[in-house]
């Protein structure tokens, strides 16, 4: 990439962690590890885009897409959380349940 289309030079090395980590963080949610990464990248996003504005470096839809899937991994997370917690107190058998549902 030519220095007259991006100044700063390069890509934000934030901006990437944070993709990396957004897009991390939807596979791992099914196995309970995906709210360290989402967290992640909503702060690593956030600071890229803070650094992308003052240096002119690229990466900064890369940083937004990271807090993007970030927050959407956060709120999957929090709706599966509730969605746990419901099944809990309400005492239903979670298999009869997904026995209902795939019919």
């Amino acid at each position: 990439m030519s220095n007259e289309t991006n100044p700063g030079g390069g890509t934000e090395p934030l901006a990437i962690g944070a993709i990396v980590c957004g897009l991390a963080s939807l596979p791992c949610l099914c196995f309970c590890y995906g709210v360290p990464f989402n967290v992640l990248a909503i702060v690593l996003g956030w600071i890229a885009l803070g650094r992308t504005k003052e240096s002119g470096r690229g990466g900064r839809v890369l940083a937004q897409a990271g807090i993007g899937l970030g927050i959407l991994s956060l709120f999957l997370a929090g709706g599966m959380f509730v969605a746990v917690i419901a099944l809990g107190v309400s005492g239903a058998d979670p298999q009869s349940i997904l026995e209902q549902f795939l019919r």
